[in-house]
């Protein structure tokens, strides 16, 4: 009876003895990983509580990334109870990895052990030391005019170049930094805000600091752009003779030389955004555009045809301030000598031996002059006409010497004013009519009119551009 009992008290040591070995198993630790799962180094040592046999055992090692790829390892033996891994791969910082051991392992003694722990790791992780925090100035922004300037602080140096590729504005705009330091930027459109907007600053999570740490969290601010403008019109138009000239002659018988400007006066400065799409010329040819300021330069290229033209300035044309013209504005104007132009009408009263000379003809207008007749009460005055260009006289004027595209009306019955004979100085475009008038009242006040249509014709086949019309109130004197 005892007999039994010793043995069965035997049997049971032997197996707490075993239970004990087993239940202890093999206890695995990571002695560089700090108590904030914190790695330093891209070697991870695995420190094992029995010392293992390095050929039987059998367990494997695998590194993962939080989107689960595995990364390549090395691993060494150091003793029989360390294993040294070296990470052959690029760790991201604040990444979370994590380290897993599965498998079996022997000990000296050839006793088998399972493997299985798992271990999670930062590498050289910062998320427990401080962030770089973002603030604006202003800090709240509810109308900004289109020139606001915002600027950014960094609580802590910052890497300059992250924030100038990371930064999102929208709506788009192109931006400009101007660095006071590693913690202050301001910013500013290139070409102002667009009037009327909301616009939204981010800077995203992947900006970090000048030590590779990233932000705290995402910064965004929002602010909205309402400023008053004066309205942006067209002031005035004019000719230039060149880029160089400081003299401005006023725009107005819509003739241009060769190699004229035209030069167009705005209200407000300009910007070139929509420039060649504002600017709109018909028919279409070639052409020059610039701006300076306020200004607006118009040229017509070399060798275009001689036309008459119309030129469109519509309202996508755009101040400094974002604002859209006023209204479309449309100038008429031929280059060259397209058409026919009479400059001046000269009246010469023979025997007063006096001028009356006419250069800007206003058909409402009645113009006074007075003659001086003999005492038959006859006067005659010389008519001279000067074009813009030598002028192609018609054959049947020549053949039968009358003048077919002028006619004088004495607004009198029995008044008559008989064409003499006429003459004209093709090389100096003028021509000259000698007039009787006879039968005139002294003192009397008579209204003439003197009209010249549109059949006459340039040398070139160039038709006048324009008729005209000059009322007369003549009196006639004897003194």
């Amino acid at each position: 009876m005892i007999l039994n009992k010793i043995f069965l008290f035997c049997c049971l040591c032997t197996l707490i003895n075993c239970d004990f070995s087993q239940r202890k198993g093999v206890q695995i630790r990571i002695d560089n990983i700090s108590d904030e799962n914190i790695l330093n180094t891209k070697e991870i040592n695995l420190l094992f509580s029995r010392e293992l046999n390095q050929i039987k055992s059998n367990f494997q090692i695998t590194i993962t990334d939080n989107q689960g790829n595995q990364l390549n390892s090395s691993q060494e033996w150091a003793s029989n109870q360390e294993l040294s891994l070296e990470i052959i791969a690029e760790l991201t910082r604040s990444q979370l990895y994590q380290l897993e051991v599965n498998g079996l392992a022997y000990d000296l003694e050839m006793r088998d052990y399972r493997l299985q722990k798992t271990f999670y790791f930062y590498w050289e992780s910062d998320r427990y030391e401080e962030r770089a925090t973002i603030s604006a100035l202003p800090q709240e922004l509810f109308a900004a005019s289109v020139d606001q300037v915002i600027q950014l602080n960094f609580s802590k140096s910052i890497d300059k170049e992250a924030v100038e590729q990371e930064i999102i504005i929208s709506p788009r705009a192109k931006l400009m930094f101007d660095w006071e330091s590693d913690h202050t930027v301001r910013i500013a459109p290139q070409q102002r805000w667009e009037n009327h907007l909301f616009y939204t600053i981010t800077i995203p999570e992947a900006v970090v600091d000048s030590q590779g740490l990233r932000i705290s969290e995402k910064f965004e601010y929002s602010f909205y752009t309402d400023q008053d403008f004066p309205e942006f019109k067209l002031i005035s138009t004019s000719i230039l003779v060149d880029y160089q000239s400081d003299t401005r002659i006023p725009y107005q018988n819509q003739e241009l030389s060769s190699g004229d400007i035209l030069l167009f006066e705005f209200s407000n400065f300009l910007t070139e955004d929509n420039l060649q799409r504002a600017v709109e010329l018909m028919p279409r040819s070639n052409f020059d555009i610039s701006t300076e300021e306020n200004l607006l330069f118009f040229k017509l290229s070399d060798g275009s045809p001689i036309k008459n033209y119309q030129l469109n300035i519509n309202s996508q044309l755009k101040d400094i301030f974002g604002q859209l013209l006023d209204k479309e504005y449309r100038i008429e104007f031929c280059n060259g000598e397209e058409f026919l132009r009479i400059n001046r009408i000269n009246l010469h009263d023979i025997f007063a031996n006096r001028d009356f000379i006419f250069e800007e003809i206003d058909e409402s207008t009645i113009y006074e002059v007075e003659i001086l007749q003999d005492l038959e009460d006859i006067a005659e005055v010389d008519l001279q006409i000067d074009f813009s260009q030598p002028f192609f006289f018609p054959e049947n004027n020549l053949a039968t010497q009358r003048i077919s595209f002028l006619k004088i009306f004495p607004h009198y019955l029995g008044l008559r004013a008989d064409l003499l004979y006429f003459n004209w100085n093709q090389s100096a475009n003028i021509l000259n009519l000698r007039y009787q008038i006879k039968d005139a009242i002294v003192d009397q006040e008579y209204f003439f009119q003197i009209v010249i249509n549109e059949k006459i014709e340039s040398s070139a086949k160039q038709t006048l551009a324009k008729g005209c019309e000059l009322n007369l109130k003549i009196k006639f004197t004897r003194s």
